[in-house]
C-alpha cells in the first residue's frame, strides 16, 4: 500500500475527537518544551542569527503554551485532567 492510501494527518486531525486534539496538542507542546531546553543550553555556541531564531521559537512556544492552558481552562469540565 502506499502512503498515498492513507488519509493525511491533517485529515486525520479534522476527523478527531477533541480529547484526541488536545492529547495531540499536550504531545506536540512537550516536543516543543524538550527542544526550547536543549536548545537554551547551547546557545552559547550558536551563531548570533541562530541565537535569534532560537528566541523566536521560544516565544512561539509560551504563546502556544499560553493558548493551551486557555483551552484547559475554558474547557475544565471536558478535561479533567
Amino acid at each position: 500500500m502506499s502512503t498515498l492510501d492513507y488519509p493525511s494527518f491533517t485529515q486525520q486531525l479534522i476527523n478527531s475527537s477533541e480529547e484526541e486534539q488536545f492529547d495531540w496538542s499536550l504531545e506536540a507542546l512537550e516536543k516543543a518544551a524538550n527542544y526550547d531546553e536543549e536548545f537554551k543550553q547551547i546557545e552559547k555556541q550558536m551563531s548570533p542569527e541562530d541565537s535569534i531564531y532560537r528566541r523566536r521559537l521560544s516565544s512561539e512556544y509560551f504563546i502556544l503554551r499560553t493558548a493551551l492552558v486557555r483551552v484547559i481552562f475554558t474547557h475544565s469540565t471536558m478535561f479533567p485532567y
